[in-house]
């Protein structure tokens, strides 16, 4: 069966002396269980007459139009209105 000799020594070893070869391993060696990272993404939902601050002007409007599917909201800023996507609002 083209079994390596040193392979049938040890299992022979196994067999007789019961010596399986227990030794303590270095903690470096020894595999550790990898932790996820759990983030927490800010989910706000902006209602209609919301007063948010835009973070790019650092100043405030009022939300006009809830998010739509890509997370803009539209915002009444200083007589126009503004597309701005959720991350750039901050609930006032």
């Amino acid at each position: 069966m083209k079994v390596p000799e040193n392979v049938l020594k040890r299992a022979e070893n196994y067999i007789v002396d019961k010596d399986y070869g227990i030794e303590i391993l270095d903690q470096n060696k020894v595999r550790k269980e990898k932790k996820e990272e759990i983030v927490t993404v800010d989910t706000t939902i902006y209602d209609k007459g919301d007063r948010v601050r835009l973070l790019d002007y650092d100043d405030y409007g009022i939300v006009y139009a809830t998010e739509d599917k890509f997370s803009n909201v539209q915002v009444y800023y200083k007589g126009e209105m503004l597309v701005v996507n959720q991350k750039r609002l901050k609930l006032k």
